[in-house]
């Protein structure tokens, strides 16, 4: 629907001594957990009722690292596996053979398999 929001932030290579480390860091990034379900997850709720209802597509940009740090986040993309309406779910993911929260490797082996 056109919104916009920072999903995650760089994290500074000489970090500020009076502000504390972010909570949800990949790499060098500080993720926005909040702005990230505020964005992502009526949009998968959204995809979820359509596909309930019916054949449908849900396009899924990455389920990764970053995406893993919100629990409801990986319930909607199981949610979206487990519809056997006729829906489907493109998408990308991360390769085989890395190291993954277990939540996310439960939800990359339903993927994978």
């Amino acid at each position: 629907d056109g919104q916009r929001k920072s999903l995650a932030d760089v994290i500074p290579n000489e970090p500020d001594p009076s502000r504390r480390r972010p909570r949800h860091v990949v790499g060098q990034y500080a993720v926005n957990l909040a702005q990230f379900e505020s964005l992502a997850l009526p949009v998968m709720r959204q995809c979820m009722e359509k596909s309930a209802s019916g054949h449908h597509v849900a396009i899924v940009d990455e389920v990764g690292k970053m995406e893993a740090f919100s629990p409801e986040f990986l319930r909607c993309i199981q949610a979206l596996l487990d519809n056997t309406s006729g829906s489907r779910i493109i998408g990308t993911i991360p390769m085989q053979g890395r190291s993954y929260p277990a939540p996310l490797n439960a939800v990359l082996q339903a993927i994978r398999s």
